[in-house]
């Protein structure tokens, strides 16, 4: 009877870890939040013209009778990615939070228009180029995933 034989498989993520070559984790993320600054002012300019077009297209002075909630939900989408490096802390839980409004609104075949208009607004006042207080953006925020909560549109056959 012969020996078994034993075969070991070098494991290739041991070798990156253990042998070195690679970057650490600190390292990789200096990179990255370098390679960020040089976006900002870009996303600040996406911020700026995906605001622009929820105002004029939902805003309070918008022709909201056919109105579709879904072109508005992916806007905020839109202004959730560019919002995450226009350097606006808490912009991006703002747009969430107006997403979470719209897919109620979604879901209930209605518009609660009050609670749009202030998340409109509460976007318009933490826009990048505003001079408010950080501390009273993230204020801004919690009321609004608190305004999410709570408010819960009516169900009615048509949008509107």
């Amino acid at each position: 009877m012969s020996k078994p034989k034993i075969f070991r498989v070098r494991n290739r993520l041991r070798a990156t870890v253990f042998d070195g070559g690679g970057k650490y984790v600190s390292a990789a993320l200096a990179d990255s939040e370098a390679n960020l600054v040089g976006i900002t002012e870009v996303c600040a300019a996406a911020v700026w013209d995906l605001l622009g077009q929820i105002d004029r297209n939902y805003g309070r002075g918008a022709a909201r009778e056919e109105a579709d909630p879904r072109v508005l939900y992916r806007l905020v989408m839109d202004l959730i990615d560019v919002s995450g490096h226009s350097g606006v802390r808490g912009m991006p839980e703002a747009c969430c939070s107006f997403c979470d409004l719209l897919e109620m609104c979604i879901e209930a075949g209605t518009w609660d228009w009050p609670a749009v208009d202030v998340h409109i607004a509460a976007l318009q006042c933490m826009t990048p180029d505003a001079t408010m207080p950080e501390t009273d953006r993230l204020r801004i925020v919690s009321g609004l995933a608190s305004l999410s909560r709570r408010r819960k549109p009516v169900q009615r056959s048509e949008a509107g």
